[in-house]
């Protein structure tokens, strides 16, 4: 198939035009995709007739500008099945079939501009087509490499379109193919001449699971315009993916019939086949091969049933709606319950492919089935491997591929000879504790069929098992019936010393790392997908090693422990390296990486480690575990050869991270215990290393000595574990003193970074460097979160289905670098934010809502969004509350505590900027300075000295003495900072010996002179300044600590104090309210702000409902002023001027309605009923409001609504059916296994 790419600078010439038409079928392109046609509505019909019999398609600009189109060629048989354009002639997509095989194709006119919200909104609407494989060309007008893509001092300005652009193919994994076929070619599509300019702005993008089928993308020549061809050749013969293996669908599960047949079955199978000369192996590996042959026999069935069901459906909707369209309204009832029993149907297939997508965030109500759908098929084409590198050369072949990757994976899991001498001299040398004699015996007693449902219960409801599929939701369906002969088989497997055969294997799924090259296969991380049974024996183990673990790991060790926390290690890095530069201490950190850390751990190294620990009990069962493991490659559902598996821990086996970390533990005793390796002193203790699983720092100062020695540490890790240091992403950088140093020791073959290093997916920059700390942090999250809002924005959501988008999505991109960074957020930051996060709650940038109002409660009338700056605050005041916690033991807090609590409270008292000189030299730990804001928030504005007049004492620039700027060590600490602590009543100044009297200062004449410089520096329009009194506060840091203890437990605590002193609220609409529905004071308003939630759990009509309250909901009159409508009258009566009390209760239509609705409910409920205006808009208020009939009239409510929105009066027996519409869906959702 050969598709073209052309801009061909306007069609409206008739001679041009034919003769573009007949140059491009000489060329025999199948699909043509024009740019810049200048056509419009009036030329269609006759350039279809001169294309000829083929589908074109146009997007029309006007007559001189813009138009883009599809030509498809007439020789081949195109299934056309959907088409989208803008209104602009800017793109056009269309997604077709040629053959069994569907695309999605996309022709693009970028804007002359650098404009990148065009971009931004195009791939937001192309994104609902990425469930097929797509091809996008066209005139981009933006160019995506500055070197390579234009010609020598073309200045191509549209920088903004191209990080735009660059940002999405990075997102939907899409490949500008000509760059990714000419890697250094410079080849323009674009030239003009007089004076000579070049450029690549026109090219293909397509999805990263085609680059196999191109066979090549050329720049050709063109007739009639200044733009190129550009020719994309691609190969008809797709490949399918692999057969894959045997999947168990938990749908299945939720058939009550069907599960109870076979709990009964499965009884009699136990029966006949557990006798003492059968292997409980054996007998176990049956019974799961038996129990897959019925779950594929009863899974066949019903998809036959159900596909039977869905045409017999069709075949009468096609039908209905013959005879609903010839006249025969009455049957539009019926239309509606055959669609809602189609679209059960549909659903349920949608909640399969949720789970499958593995996503985040599902919301009940919300209907996103094309989302998930596409989100599924990307993720598997994302993690296939469609080419790789061997030898230099690219291959696509499959069959290649997999050898390559059997291969690789194979020698990478081969052992290598160990010397057993030199790993247990190691060991011992590493001084590791030892468990006790009970914790022995607990570790090593009898594996019960209580332990093991215990631990199937903690393992993730959604996980991919193994090869035989059945996941955990199966083992704890039929826990009851099965759990028996699976503890017989891992009581045999005990005594055997092996597993049975299907336990040993594991399938092998491969992973792309973020920001590698796909195409080296090193790049892949290996995911073992274990079978449930095994993941059970090994979670136990783990379960139970968990609770001696952390006797055994110092508190260095962060990763894997529940009460330890990441953002400790990267809290003390910063204090380290402050501490360094404010003491002038010599130090050096080395940031070490370990390659294929995981997969190249030696096994005897493991059992040696254990065996030091005095872990023989778990020793048994690591070698029951890994004994004669075996590996299978899958990819895209082609299944390698099984191979031997001789060493790692496997990523995906529950005891993996544990046994990694007691292993590097031995690496982290020898580099504490090594003498000859000099770390940095911090108060009493000294700190060298710092760890989460295999991501490690170590500090040294940087002598010849401890370079020496940490050299040769490395390499006996590397010696005996078989673990050695990635040097590509490993650095070393000088802090402190070291800074200021020349000499750069080479002991270490690690690179010296002087700008910056990555740890735990935080940028570190380094002392001396220029970059700006906050925007390397932060500039790819916020361009995730634009391309979130994006994708989401056009998905309906409803007002609280997107607040769960900002709170599941969205923050979580941001919430881990605020809660581990100290860096202040800059108001620009949280400002645009919030106008983000606000305009895409409410689709526009007209909020109707105050933003204080929206951050409420639900039961205090708001939505409970998200206050971006409260959250910061809450995340900062976290770190508080563990500093003075006397509780808490972290590393962190010696260095942190080194600064006098007087000096932590007057800083918090000052009120200045945190990157104030004086607050810098007070409090010299940026972790701590962070906190300071969140810490005045939480004692309030009394509590914090005035600032207005400026006329603190120390690093005002308003006081010097010769220049220089002054700071006196002794009087901070005392707290006396401001001037009005030097006056006496009488507004003279007191002097040195009273000032040491009052403060409790020990007076030393040195002091005195540099006193009384301060008097003499200090300015004279101060003198005009009146005394305010000078009386020691009695306030200290104890006023702090009470209030954290109170407020800042948890950063959840913190957060909701917060949120109680900046929320308002909505009293104005509650007194509208009032007044409308003359409604008295003493009105339940919590009540009406809950009731209604807790009436349905369908998020449209909660959320309608919480707009109506608050006067959200868009009336007639509202449109009008907007100059949107003509008219500000009601729709239903179109005589009174439109409400929102005259649309749900004053409109005569409306009453009469109401009426029938009434008579309806009681009808059908049997109990009396008066439905006067406060119910019809919130509902019976009282203390047992029955939910049911709240539920109904909620409904009703947005029935009428609806009907207000379509223009068309309500109707009873329509409403009904509504309401209807609802009983199922409540139903639906209430019954919906959970994800």
């Amino acid at each position: 198939m050969k598709i073209v790419s052309f801009n061909v600078n306007g069609l409206r010439n008739n001679a041009k035009r034919k003769c573009i038409f007949r140059f491009l079928k000489n060329k025999k392109f199948d699909v043509i995709l024009l740019q810049e046609t200048h056509s419009s509505l009036d030329v269609e019909v006759m350039w279809k007739r001169e294309w000829g019999n083929a589908p074109t398609f146009f997007s029309h600009g006007t007559t001189s500008a813009r138009g883009v189109c599809i030509l498809l060629s007439p020789q081949q048989n195109w299934t056309v099945h959907h088409t989208e354009s803008d209104t602009e002639g800017r793109f056009l997509i269309a997604s077709i079939s040629a053959g069994p095989k569907r695309l999605t194709l996309a022709n693009v006119y970028g804007p002359n501009s650098d404009n990148p919200i065009f971009f931004d909104s195009f791939f937001g609407i192309i994104n609902d087509y990425l469930d097929n494989d797509a091809i996008i060309g066209g005139d981009f007008n933006a160019i995506l490499s500055n070197d390579l893509d234009k010609s020598p001092g073309n200045k191509h300005a549209n920088g903004k379109s191209s990080s735009e652009i660059k940002n999405y193919m990075k997102e939907f994994d899409l490949v500008d193919i000509f760059r990714e076929l000419n890697p250094r070619q410079r080849r323009f599509s674009r030239v003009q001449q007089n004076p000579f300019t070049g450029s690549r702005i026109d090219f293909f993008l397509v999805s990263e699971g085609l680059t196999p089928h191109i066979k090549n993308c050329d720049i050709e020549p063109s007739i009639k315009s200044d733009h190129r061809l550009v020719v994309l050749n691609i190969n008809p013969q797709f490949k399918e993916n692999g057969p894959g293996y045997w999947k168990l669908n938990n749908c299945l599960l939720d058939d009550p019939q069907f599960v109870n047949h076979l709990k009964s079955e499965l009884g009699a199978f136990l029966t006949i086949n557990e006798t003492p000369d059968v292997s409980p192996h054996i007998i176990w590996d049956s019974l799961k091969c038996w129990l897959r042959g019925k779950f594929i026999k009863h899974a066949a069935e019903k998809r036959t049933s159900q596909t039977k069901e869905i045409d017999r459906i069709e075949k009468l909707l096609k039908a209905t709606q013959r005879r609903i369209d010839s006249g025969e309204v009455s049957l539009q009832h019926k239309m509606r319950d055959l669609q809602s029993s189609l679209n059960t149907i549909l659903e349920g297939k949608t909640r399969a492919a949720i789970v499958r997508s593995r996503t985040n965030w599902t919301e009940n109500g919300e209907k996103n089935t094309k989302y998930f759908l596409s989100l599924e098929k990307r993720n598997k084409k994302r993690n296939t491997i469609v080419r790789l590198k061997q030898s230099g050369l690219v291959i696509a072949d499959h069959r290649e591929i997999m050898t390559t990757l059997k291969e690789f994976y194979r020698k990478l899991y081969s052992s290598r000879p160990t010397d057993t001498k030199q790993i247990d001299s190691h060991i011992r040398v590493a001084q590791l504790p030892q468990i006790s004699e009970e914790e022995g015996s607990f570790l090593g007693k009898d594996i019960s069929k209580t332990e093991c449902y215990e631990a199937l219960r903690k393992m993730g409801k959604n996980k991919s098992p193994g090869n035989d599929e059945l996941s955990t939701a199966f083992y704890t369906t039929f826990w009851k019936e099965i759990g028996g002969a699976f503890i017989k088989s891992t009581n045999h497997a005990l005594k055997m010393g092996l597993l049975s055969g299907s336990q040993r294997n594991g399938i092998i799924t491969l992973i792309p790392k973020p920001d590698k090259d796909p195409l080296i296969v090193e790049n892949y991380r290996p995911i073992t997908l274990l079978n449930t049974d095994y993941k059970i024996i090994s979670k136990v183990i783990a379960e139970r090693l968990k609770l001696v673990m952390p006797r055994l790991i110092h508190d260095d060790q962060k990763g894997f422990f529940k009460d330890r926390y990441i953002g400790e290690n990267i809290r003390l890095l910063f204090d380290v390296m402050d501490f360094a530069e404010t003491e002038n201490i010599p130090c050096v950190v080395l940031s070490l990486d370990l390659y294929k850390a995981f997969d190249l751990i030696e096994w005897v190294f493991i059992e040696t480690v254990l065996q030091g620990y005095g872990l023989q009990s778990v020793v048994q069962w690591v070698k029951i575990l890994f004994g004669k493991a075996t590996g299978t490659i899958n990819n895209a559902g082609f299944l390698s050869e099984s191979f031997p598996i001789k060493r790692r821990v496997r990523q995906g086996d529950p005891l993996s991270p544990l046994l990694f970390v007691l292993a590097i533990e031995c690496f982290a005793q020898h580099i504490r215990l090594n003498q000859c390796i000099e770390g940095i002193n911090t108060a009493d203790k000294e700190l060298k290393i710092l760890l989460f699983a295999d991501d490690t720092l170590c500090f040294i100062n940087g002598s010849s000595g401890s370079f020496n020695a940490m050299s040769e540490e490395i390499r006996w890790s590397k010696v005996v574990s078989g673990c050695k240091i990635n040097l590509e992403k490993s650095v070393t950088c000088a802090i402190g003193s070291m800074v200021k140093t020349q000499s750069r020791s080479t002991a270490i073959q690690l690179k010296w970074t002087k700008e910056s290093f990555k740890y735990l997916g935080v940028t570190t920059a380094v002392p001396g460097s220029n970059l700006d700390f906050f925007q390397i942090n932060f500039s790819d999250p916020l361009s995730r979160i634009k391309r979130i809002i994006n994708m989401w924005s056009r998905r309906g959501l409803t007002l609280l289905g997107k607040v769960t988008i900002v709170k599941t999505l969205i923050i979580p991109t941001l919430l881990f670098k605020l809660s581990v960074l100290p860096v202040d957020v800059p108001n620009a930051f949280t400002t645009s934010l919030n106008r983000s996060l606000f305009t895409f709650l409410w689709g526009s940038k007209w909020e109707k809502v105050n933003r204080k109002v929206l951050i409420s409660p639900v039961a205090e009338g708001g939505i409970n969004m998200m206050d971006i700056t409260t959250y910061i605050a809450a995340q900062k005041l976290k770190w508080l509350y563990e500093l003075f916690n006397p509780a808490s033991q972290s590393t962190w807090k010696a260095i942190e505590t080194l600064i006098p609590e007087s000096y932590l409270w007057e800083a918090i008292k000052l009120n200045l900027p945190n990157n104030h000189a004086l607050i810098k030299t007070v409090i010299p730990y940026r972790t701590l300075r962070s906190s300071l804001t969140a810490a005045r928030l939480v004692i309030g504005p009394t509590s914090r000295k005035d600032n207005e007049q400026r006329n603190y004492l120390w690093l005002n620039k308003n006081v010097k003495l010769k220049k220089r700027l002054l700071f006196d060590k002794t009087l901070v600490e005392a707290g006396v900072t401001e001037y009005n602590q030097l006056l006496k009543p009488t507004g003279q100044y007191q002097t040195y010996e009273e000032v040491c009297e009052i403060n409790n200062i020990a007076a030393s004449t040195n002091h005195s002179l540099k006193f009384y410089e301060l008097l003499n520096a200090l300015p004279r329009e101060w003198d005009q300044i009146q005394y305010k009194g000078n009386a020691r506060t009695k306030e200290d840091i104890t006023m702090l600590k009470d209030h954290l203890k109170d407020y800042a437990v948890s950063t959840k605590v913190a957060y909701q104090y917060f949120i109680q002193q900046v929320k308002e609220y909505p009293e104005k609409r509650r007194k509208k309210w009032e007044g409308e529905l003359n409604l008295t004071t003493n009105f339940d308003w919590s009540n009406i702000c809950q009731s209604n939630c807790y009436s349905t759990v369908e998020t449209k009509l909660r959320s309608f409902q919480i707009k109506l309250k608050l006067r959200a909901v868009v009336t007639n009159a509202c449109l009008f002023n907007f100059g949107m409508i003509d008219s500000p009258n009601c729709v239903f009566c179109n005589t009174e001027t439109d409400s929102l009390v005259h649309m749900f209760t004053k409109c005569k239509m409306i009453q009469s309605f109401w009426e029938n609705i009434n008579g309806w409910i009681v009808a059908k409920f049997r109990k009396p009923l008066i439905i006067t205006d406060d119910i019809k808009v919130f509902g019976i208020q009282h203390e047992k409001s029955p939910n049911l009939i709240n539920c109904i009239l909620l409904g009703v409510r947005f029935y009428v609504y609806r009907c207000k929105v379509q223009k068309h009066l309500p109707n009873v027996d329509s409403c009904i059916d509504y309401i209807n519409e609802i009983r199922k869906t409540e139903k639906a959702i209430a019954m919906k296994s959970p994800l």
